[in-house]
């Protein structure tokens, strides 16, 4: 299990860093089942087996998100784990409120976690959403960070070739001074705000690139996006 130290690292990071996302940071209890090929995961609202973990440990605070960490990791990789999940957390959201029928969410979670990850027909970064709003947000984040004296490396936080997308240096670059400048906002404050023309340039250009390299796949997505409208 990561220590508890690195976590309590972690949690203080994220109350820098965005400090309106208030959040429980724990390792994968053993008892839950573990997603495939993952280093975290996260749930933004009701989620009653991370609760009851939490509360058999006397650590439940009431309903809030939870930012979950699968494996035993570096230091350096759980605070860019921690970076990744809170960017999925951004902005902050209304929890939403328990079901009212009972649901066996853990047969549901054990069904999530044992899902291996499709083929992309389309973009990967479509799954598990990891769009244009989640990049930018990330590496706000991470701006955010290095000026709190935490540099980490940006390759496995967020785009590059796994989401079929440049790579994460590259829109850091294209976002200039952006972080820095809403540097106090909160993250609904900066994602209101437009994103610098190269960043938008370059996710557009991604995205052209994707098209031409799969004119199969393209023509169906145009196809689908057609008949919805």
């Amino acid at each position: 299990m990561n220590p508890e130290s690195t976590l309590a690292e972690a949690r203080d990071l994220l109350a820098t860093i965005a400090p309106e996302l208030d959040a429980y940071i724990l390792n994968q209890p053993e008892e839950l089942p573990t997603p495939a090929d993952s280093m975290g995961w996260c749930c933004s609202s009701w989620c009653p087996p991370i609760r009851a973990a939490l509360e058999r440990r006397g650590a439940w605070q009431g309903p809030k998100p939870a930012i979950i960490f699968s494996r035993d990791m570096p230091r350096a990789d759980v605070l860019v784990v921690t970076l990744h999940e809170c960017a999925h957390l951004l902005p902050v959201r209304p929890l939403e409120p328990e079901p009212a029928e009972p649901v066996d969410s853990h047969e549901a979670l054990t069904v999530w976690a044992a899902e291996p990850e499709p083929p992309a027909p389309e973009p990967r970064w479509l799954i598990g959403h990891h769009d244009r709003e989640f990049t930018l947000a990330a590496l706000s984040l991470w701006w955010r960070c290095a000026a709190a004296g935490v540099v980490l490396d940006p390759s496995n936080l967020c785009a590059g070739p796994r989401y079929d997308l440049s790579a994460a240096i590259h829109y850091a670059v294209a976002l200039a001074d952006f972080p820095m400048r809403f540097r106090d906002a909160t993250f609904a404050e900066l994602l209101a705000e437009p994103a610098p023309k190269a960043f938008s340039e370059l996710w557009c250009a991604d995205l052209q690139a994707w098209m031409n390299s799969r004119p199969q796949e393209t023509k169906k997505i145009m196809a689908r996006a057609s008949f919805s409208t």
